[in-house]
């Protein structure tokens, strides 16, 4: 400091002044206004607060601007965090992402050692991802771009994972700290004491923020109070402190995670984090089934980085209560596509349910499968793992969630869900099941016309759950009262019941159910005609149910603007929009199948009205081969009635009786084998040709071997 000053020890030597080189730079700066610079103090940060202090003191006119890992700890000390330089957090177009910081950083040292190195539109996703996990730090930045040396911005994004490696070599006339990204974080902590180094070790296994409990629990059960340790982690700018919750920078975490496993802990202190992690997971299940939802959904939402990392370490038994804990909260969160990648990993791996947790193998099963992609053997194991249980799932969403992959039961389980002892142990007793229960025998009196007892039903549930204060529940509830208004015809009835489960959709902010409601809104305005309001609601279930994991309704959407644009009489663009909902849609469940089978009715009748009819009847017959059951009779009647239609058209009314018949052919076996006999045609068909003889051509077409009847129904 005398030297930076130019105050040398001679020129401060005066008889009688002070003996020692810290007085006389005090007696020099007494009377001084000035502002002095202390750079790096973490190194000498005892001693450097002591001389600092000691100044303030005695020159009034003084003041001190420190840069240090961790404050000088002084009255009256004023801190000024300096973070990494700010990046984008999501994608960015080239003109966008040079205005920050790191980035314009990053592409002007690019610049430096690639002649030639711009931000387009190649290589600006590259840069936003090394800025992103280089926290924005300056240095690590440099480092990064003296790479493209040797390697294209691709190359050095994509070896980040291993990024204490990549980044070793550095400016040679650069103090050696700087010189290396090690070495810039290893400076930080060798000043660490040794409870500091232990718990910032144990830290790393956090992936997010976190709160001071988790970081008790997990990384120092035994030892104590750990707040003191803590906030020197903070003090030391190792951990940022937020809101009271805690994280490292990932460039920091990596070399902490290093020192974890070099003292051999990386397994433990893992395994202290999944438990915690579930135990909060399970909690969160039970409470997101009533009043608490709103604040337990943003308290699993801060705590979602943790819980899937928890997950992606855990072993299989452990991971499984995990997968079976946050199914509720995937759903609620539209995080299907997430929580889907997550299960499949897991259930991958086994044959079977593992013991004591079949719950969570068969909703690891039904996630994996709704996102996409899966089978339908595994939904129809997982319902099999529902039915067979001994008592009420300790999960209930596994109710709803096996509704929705696999449809509504067969007529014997219908049935035998008004048996007590059934509903008592497949729905349980608690009020939450019991409302949930009353829903789904109401869903189920819907499909089979049975109105008056679906409304009485759905009454009881709303109840229920109104009483709980479990919006979720109303929301489903109020779903489903507006649409048996519609498939009644009775729009008025269903703008109320409407109106309040959209407005509790916002407030939950749950996504899927949101994108549900509106999608259930605009088959009911295509249905009474209102081509712009379903339109709108089509188009913004597109855009909102993508992001969520639920590509069954994007198809949904397609197909109703594919059904609008036909309305239109624009037949190109409605073809391309169904042609779209096929495509869109995953195989082998429930709600996908409904909308893929309606997609191809419609192409049919696209194919129909253009002259095609080869092409018409290429796709009912997909539809009446395609497995059907009880849930699809009005699709399957809409093809079997297109088969036949062109025919009655033409009048060979007895040639439109058997393919009828043949059509019931293929479907023999299904729960809608019927369906043919109930069509529009077949109620022409018999005006035509009377009772006995409809019934004798039908018959003959009924009664025909599978191959002869697809041969019929292809026109040969």
């Amino acid at each position: 400091m005398l030297a930076a000053l130019d105050l040398r020890d001679a020129g401060l030597r005066t008889p009688g002044g002070p003996a020692d080189l810290t007085g006389r730079l005090v007696a020099a700066l007494a009377d001084r206004r000035l502002l002095l610079v202390l750079d790096n103090c973490e190194h000498v940060i005892d001693d450097a607060a002591r001389l600092t202090g000691r100044l303030l003191a005695a020159a009034p006119g003084l003041r001190v601007l420190a840069t240090s890992r961790e404050p000088l700890g002084l009255t009256g000390e004023a801190l000024c965090p300096v973070g990494g330089l700010p990046a984008p957090d999501g994608p960015a177009a080239p003109p966008a992402a040079a205005a920050y910081p790191a980035v314009r950083l990053f592409t002007d040292r690019a610049a430096d050692v690639s002649p030639g190195f711009t931000l387009d539109d190649a290589t600006t996703p590259a840069v936003l991802r090394i800025c992103r996990t280089l926290d924005g730090l300056p240095l690590a930045l440099e480092l990064a771009a003296a790479r493209l040396r040797a390697l294209p911005v691709t190359q050095v994004a994509a070896r980040l994972d291993d990024r204490f490696r990549l980044l070793r070599r550095g400016d040679r006339t650069a103090a050696p700290r700087h010189r290396t990204l090690e070495a810039v974080v290893g400076w930080s902590w060798d000043l660490l004491d040794e409870p500091e180094r232990r718990l910032a070790a144990r830290m790393s296994v956090f992936a997010g923020a976190t709160d001071l409990a988790a970081v008790q629990a997990v990384c120092a059960p035994d030892a104590g109070d750990v707040l003191d340790v803590l906030t020197g982690l903070v003090d030391k700018s190792l951990v940022e402190a937020t809101g009271g919750r805690y994280r490292m920078l990932e460039t920091i975490r990596e070399f902490a995670a290093a020192r974890l496993a070099e003292h051999g802990e990386t397994g433990r202190v893992r395994d202290a984090h999944a438990a915690y992690f579930l135990d909060l997971a399970q909690a969160g299940d039970v409470a997101l089934r009533g009043g608490g939802q709103e604040r337990w959904l943003r308290r699993l939402d801060a705590a979602r980085d943790d819980l899937h990392a928890a997950l992606r370490h855990a072993e299989t038994t452990t991971g499984l209560r995990l997968v079976a804990a946050l199914a509720f909260y995937w759903w609620l969160r539209g995080l299907r596509g997430e929580g889907a990648a997550l299960a499949r990993r897991l259930v991958d791996r086994l044959d079977g349910p593992p013991d004591g947790v079949a719950e969570g193998y068969a909703l690891g099963l039904l996630i994996a499968a709704l996102a996409g992609g899966g089978e339908r053997s595994e939904v129809d194991t997982a319902s099999r793992i529902l039915w067979t249980l001994a008592r009420p799932p300790r999960h209930p969403f596994l109710l709803y969630l096996s509704g929705m992959a696999s449809g509504p039961p067969s007529p014997q389980d219908a049935a035998a869900l008004h048996e007590q002892a059934v509903r008592d142990r497949l729905l349980g007793t608690d009020p939450w099941s019991r409302a949930l229960g009353l829903l789904g025998t109401a869903m189920v009196s819907l499909l089979h016309g049975r109105h008056a007892q679906a409304r009485a039903d759905l009454d009881g549930a709303l109840a229920g759950f109104r009483a709980l204060d479990d919006r979720w529940g109303m929301i489903v509830t109020l779903s489903t009262h507006a649409e048996a208004a519609y498939r009644t015809g009775d729009v008025a009835s269903a703008a109320a019941p409407m109106a309040e489960a959209l407005e509790l959709a916002e407030q939950l902010g749950s996504t899927l159910d949101l994108a549900e409601l509106l999608r259930t809104r605009a088959d009911g305005r295509l249905a009474a005609g209102d081509l712009t309001g379903a339109a709108e609601d089509f188009r913004r279930v597109r855009r909102i149910a993508g992001p969520a994991g639920a590509p069954e309704l994007v198809a949904a959407a397609y197909l109703g603007l594919g059904e609008i644009a036909r309305r239109d009489g624009d037949p190109q663009r409605a073809r391309t929009l169904c042609e779209r909902a096929v495509a869109e849609c995953p195989s082998g469940w429930f709600g996908a199948d409904v909308v893929r089978l309606a997609a191809l009715v419609t192409l049919g009748q696209l194919a129909d009205a253009t002259g095609d009819p080869a092409a018409a009847r290429a796709h009912y017959r997909q539809v009446l081969t395609a497995g059907v059951g009880v849930w699809d009779v009005p699709v399957v009647a809409a093809a079997a009635d297109g088969l036949a239609g062109p025919l009655l058209r033409d009048g060979d009314h007895e040639s439109a009786a058997r393919l009828l018949g043949a059509a019931a052919a293929l479907l023999a076996g299904t729960g809608a084998a019927d369906a043919p006999a109930g069509t529009p045609t077949a109620v022409t068909l018999r005006e035509h040709l009377g009772e006995a003889a409809f019934a004798t051509a039908y018959a003959r077409g009924a009664d025909l071997p599978r191959q002869r009847a697809l041969a019929l129904v292809d026109g040969r």
